[in-house]
This record gives C-alpha cells, structure tokens and sequence, in this order.
C-alpha cells in the first residue's frame, strides 16, 4: 500500500524526532527544535483522527525520547540544565536528565545530575513496560545505569553490563523484565535484567541498532555495518543462545538511523535512511536522503522507498499501520508518512508568552536589519586562528552569500527563493545552523 506524506512543522532547524505508538492506534510524535523563533521540546497526539500539539519543555535541549503506556500516556525523557551550542547541550559540570509525562503535563522529574558536559542526544533511552511504568537508561563515563519508576519513586536497578560508548537501547518485555542493548570495545551486546542479574550474549559489530523484543521475550536488533565500500542494514534475532544475522538492504549506503518493531504476528519491520556516503556521512547536512521501510514476510525482506529528507528519522506500527516520522528537508521541516489517510492538523492551543530568549532575539535583530538595509555582515573565528567573514545579500529573488579568511574576496554561494521575507528567513536559519551567534559579531551594515 503507497504511503501518504504530511508536513508536521517546519523551520525546526537542528530537528530529531522521535514517535511512539500503540496496538490502540494511539500515535505521538516529539522532536526537540532549535530555530529562534520556535525553541524548545514539542509533542504532537493524535487524538479524534487530528494531531494536537503540546509543549514538553520551552528550552532547547540536544534529544528527547518518548514512550506510549496502555491508555495513551506519554513519557518523555530529555536533557536539560545546559546551554545549547551546534547540536550539543553543553554544561561543563554536565547536563542533568528529566522526565516527565502528559497526565502531569510533562513536570519534569530530574533523575540524575551531573552527566554529560557535551551532550549529543543519543546517550539514553526509555521504554514502558506493560503495566504502564516507565524505565530509563543513560550511558556515560563508560558505565550503563538503569533506573525504573516504582510507585512515585524512581529505583536504581542493579549494576549494569559495562558499555564504553555513550549510546544504549532498552525494552520491557511483557513479563515486566528490561532488556538493553549497549556497546563494548566495538562490539554489540545485548543484555537481560533476569531478577537481581544480567544475563548478556555478542551480538557482534554494528552501528546504530535499535531493539525490539517478541512475544516469547526473544531480542530483535536491526544495526548498520560496512563491511565493504558500502554501509549496510542487518537484522539479528537471538536463536538459542546465539545470534543470526540477515542481510536488509544494500542498496546505496543503507542502514542509518533504523528503527525496528514487530508487527502483531511478530514480523520484524524496520524504518531507516540511506546515507550519500560510507561511515554516516548523512549526518552532514549536504543534501536529502532516501527514507526506507523494511518488512519481512515469509522469510523474505521487501523494502518500500517511502521518500526523501533530511538526515533524521523514527518508525513505529500503531496495530499494523506503520508510521514514519522524518526531517523532510536537511534545514528540519518535519513529516509523518504513514499508509492511512492523512490526519487533520488541530489549532495549536494558546500559549503563554515566551520567557526571554538572547539567542532568539538576536536572530530577529538580524532579520530586522536585512530587512532594512538588505546587506548583513558578520566576522569572527572559523575555527583556530583563524578569522573569517559572512556577508549576506538578500533580495525579492533570493541571497548569495560571499564568506572566507578576513584579507581574501572569499567564495561566493546563492539559493534562490520566492520572496524578500522566504530570502531572510532563509539567511537566518542559515546563520542560526552554524551557529555563528556564539562565534562571530556583526562588524558593519551596509545600505
């Protein structure tokens, strides 16, 4: 069946999403956006067949993670308590890790302090378990913890396996019990909390997985590998005491960002992106990338090109319906793609006004004066010694942009666009990407 794309949100900048669904049919979709006039950690609900938006948290942060409980509950697990500079939420005694959930409003609940001073968004993981309650784990400094909510109180679980990368997965299967899959010295492993004790077995080498578990508690993992010129998408599942693998998919350079479930008979179905180049280059934001959904049937893998966008992805099945959730374009325009009818998007609800924001109203100053003067220019580091300059020109029919080491004529770059105002919004994403707020100053203004 051909899937239906629908625009979510856009102008998101730096997007990562985020959805989770439930059997029900009950969908929700996050992202964490970071463009200037729209910060913060947002969810959309489908409701009454039409997506509801509400706000998470009104500060930026590198990642959130969401998770559905029986009844539509939404937890969500983001990072705060730190100043988000180029894709990282930095604080130098480290970010601390919250929760919270839609019954409570999100609240946040601060579950540890102290962690990452650069925070990328991958370094944790949540799942829900079947009677509802939620369970945590984050990786850092080479050690896995896990902590689950008992009653209204969050319980650290025994010591976990040792994992010297900071990124982990975890599940709850349906006897209650946590499953987590993390990485050591370059090899994957997956693990099973079996009472007071973890339980582990190799998986073997592999990139980005992600982990699902059937209904006879069995792990599923989907991950990337390259083991010629070309990435690669595979699918392991643990057969007695050992894994086997599957090849997914070859074509092109496969297998980013995947994102496995099991349909109601346990069928594995995978959502993920194809790469420009080997060793995810696609995390470069150079261009749009083919979204791909994965299903096997029968033994056999059949592979749906679903469409192209930006290097950000997540899947889920709601019952059987899959959906997908990507950044349709690199600059983080958001869209769901799912194999229904597309759902009406609600009036957002009122909100309160925004707290101040230096970064924000910096970025308005500087679609203020292109405005004005129609001419922008900014200097500072590029890194090093050495100092560089940015000079914007917009017009009714797009900009260019003239940029190199202070001293030189520098290189030339234009996009066309159909408006004066599409001009300047262009240009402030532009600058707001690279972050040049915190590295440059405007040094003249010209008419």
């Amino acid at each position: 069946m051909p899937y239906t794309v629908q625009s979510l949100a856009s102008k998101l900048n730096l997007v990562r999403p985020c959805i989770a669904a439930m059997p029900s049919g009950e969908v929700a979709i996050a992202w964490a956006a970071h463009e200037p006039s729209e910060e913060g950690v947002f969810l959309r609900q489908l409701k009454g067949g039409q997506w509801q938006e509400t706000t998470i948290s009104p500060q930026a942060c590198a990642g959130v993670r969401i998770a559905m409980a029986p009844g539509g509950r939404v937890w969500a697990a983001w990072d705060t308590d730190g100043q988000f500079h180029q894709g990282f939420n930095i604080n130098e005694k480290g970010v601390s890790l919250v929760v919270g959930n839609s019954d409570s409003k999100f609240e946040p609940e601060t579950i540890a302090t102290n962690l990452w001073k650069y925070c990328t968004g991958t370094a944790w993981s949540l799942a829900v378990g079947p009677d509802g309650a939620p369970a945590v784990a984050w990786c850092v400094d080479g050690k896995l913890s896990v902590v689950r909510r008992v009653g209204d109180r969050w319980v650290e679980q025994p010591a976990a396996p040792i994992a010297d990368r900071e990124w982990c997965q975890i599940a709850i299967d349906g006897s209650g019990r946590i499953h987590a899959l993390s990485e050591r010295k370059s090899r994957l492993w997956w693990a099973l909390l079996d009472g007071r004790h973890w339980v582990e077995r190799e998986v073997g080498s592999g990139d980005e997985p992600s982990l699902a578990i059937d209904a006879a508690s069995r792990p599923h993992i989907a991950f990337s590998t390259t083991p010629t010129s070309k990435d690669q998408l595979h699918y392991a599942y643990l057969d007695g005491d050992t894994f086997k693998t599957e090849l997914v998919d070859k074509k092109g350079h496969a297998g980013h960002g995947p994102r496995i479930v099991l349909d109601s008979q346990g069928n594995p179905c995978i959502g993920y992106r194809v790469g420009l180049s080997r060793r995810h280059a696609s995390s470069r934001r150079i261009g749009l990338l083919p979204h791909r959904v994965a299903e096997r049937q029968s033994g056999k893998w059949a592979v749906t090109d679903i469409g192209e966008g930006g290097a950000a992805n997540d899947f889920a099945l709601a019952g059987d319906q899959p959906w997908v959730v990507f950044a349709t374009t690199p600059d983080g325009n958001l869209s769901v793609a799912t194999t229904g009818p597309a759902p009406k998007v609600a009036a957002a609800p009122a909100q309160d006004a925004e707290p101040p924001n230096p970064i924000r109203d910096a970025m308005k100053g500087y679609a203020a004066i292109l405005r004005e003067k129609k001419v922008f220019r900014l200097e500072g580091s590029m890194g090093g010694q050495k100092l560089g300059f940015w000079e914007f020109t917009v017009s009714d029919t797009g900009w260019t942009m003239v940029s190199g080491e202070l001293g030189t004529k520098g290189k030339k770059k234009s996009k066309k666009c159909k408006s004066l105002e599409e001009s300047i919004d262009s240009v402030v994403s532009t600058i707001y990407a690279q972050q040049v707020m915190s590295q440059m100053y405007a040094s003249a203004s010209k008419e």
